[in-house]
């Protein structure tokens, strides 16, 4: 009833803009919730967001090879992003069905471990509580070889490409991002790029964090297309 006007679509959703993010109360309510309340809406989710901006930042930030014949910058190889970037539900299944923990918990670790997760066997570590508060699954979770692999990835990550970024903002003079707004920034790029998207298509939406809502169904090759020529991001 609050928002009975703007689910109608007689005027727009109005959001605080806070860190980068575009933030609305009904962003915050549980999922079936939302489900309820946008029923008959279409929902479009930006698949793995972001490991997959991650992902997308390593790849653009890469050095260019040199203009002098047969010398070529070194290349950064994150095998184990890269495999989840190519196999994410095989890989989620996997870790959910090793560890003993759902779908949602092995995802909810993965994308944490982006953000400096870390994996302790104590109660203010929030991955502890995704395990169940278990030690023997944190264990197993800490010895997992891809979970090995994936946090050395996300080190190198960090230490090249996160540097390199803010060093080439600072020859544009543009301010340092700080690391756990990273991702906050580069994800509001794509949501600005799916906004103009759907404002030109007419399109009645309610933008979430990594996806949108919409009344109708909207051309998403459209906005896919957009998406990658504007920020070199292939997420939709």
């Amino acid at each position: 009833e609050k928002y009975k006007d703007e689910l109608e679509g007689n005027k727009q959703f109005k959001y605080d803009d806070t860190s980068y993010r575009l933030c609305h109360e009904l962003q915050g309510f549980k999922r079936e919730l939302k489900d309820e309340i946008f029923e008959g809406w279409h929902d479009y989710d930006i698949s793995a967001a972001m490991p997959s901006i991650f992902w997308g930042l390593h790849q653009q930030f890469q050095p260019k090879k040199f203009s002098n014949p047969g010398v070529v910058a070194s290349i950064q190889s994150l095998p184990f992003m890269a495999h989840y970037i190519n196999n994410k539900a095989a890989v989620r299944q996997g870790l959910a069905n090793s560890i003993g923990i759902d779908l949602d918990a092995a995802k909810s670790i993965i994308n944490g471990l982006f953000q400096r997760m870390r994996l302790a066997p104590h109660w203010t570590c929030s991955a502890f509580e995704l395990v169940g508060y278990s030690a023997i699954k944190m264990n197993a979770l800490k010895a997992d070889p891809f979970i090995m692999g994936l946090r050395k990835d996300i080190v190198k990550f960090w230490a090249r490409t996160g540097k390199r970024i803010n060093t080439d903002r600072h020859y544009e003079g543009l301010p340092h991002i700080k690391k756990n707004l990273l991702y906050f920034h580069y994800e509001r790029q794509v949501l600005d790029v799916v906004r103009k998207c759907l404002v030109d298509q007419d399109a009645i939406y309610f933008l979430e964090h990594d996806g949108f809502r919409t009344k109708e169904k909207v051309d998403l090759a459209e906005i896919r297309n957009r998406v990658k020529d504007e920020t070199g991001f292939d997420l939709i």
